[in-house]
């Protein structure tokens, strides 16, 4: 599976996971047929080759994890700095349909797997960075580096 970054126009920044079939993208379709209206919160942890997310949200005590994603990690730190300066951004299950990633709809409802994240804090290889810059909801790392 794979970390997908994306800066779409006129939208927020969006902050998925590619997964390789449709029925395994349906994982954790809950959060979004029963708790999409919910505030959810991303954390990071980068590792050398991998990176680990974990979507929480607080109101319900829930997290769910995606384990050792791949991703690049010079997208990422580019795709941060941009996420940083909005309220919040969309996270979402993608399948990559024809060198396309296509957001996925639930065979439930036909509802897309998007959900809004208003907080992302990351972690280099066991090491938090504290919180900086607040701007408009993103947590902004204080200083970082992906390697």
């Amino acid at each position: 599976m794979e970390l997908v970054l994306k800066n779409p126009d006129a939208k927020p920044p969006f902050i998925g996971v590619e997964f390789p079939r449709h029925w395994k993208a349906e994982e954790n379709k809950d959060l979004v047929l029963l708790h999409a209206d919910k505030d959810y919160s991303i954390v990071l942890e980068i590792m050398n080759n991998h990176v680990n997310l974990k979507l929480d949200c607080e109101e319900l005590k829930t997290s769910r994890f995606y384990a050792k994603l791949d991703f690049k990690p010079e997208h990422l730190k580019k795709w941060l700095d941009t996420a940083y300066s909005n309220e919040y951004v969309n996270f979402g299950h993608v399948l990559n349909e024809n060198g396309s990633h296509k957001i996925i709809r639930l065979t439930e409802q036909n509802k897309v797997f998007v959900l809004k994240v208003s907080k992302i804090e990351t972690f280099s290889n066991g090491e938090k960075y504290e919180p900086g810059i607040r701007r408009h909801g993103i947590t902004n790392g204080a200083s970082w580096s992906l390697m």
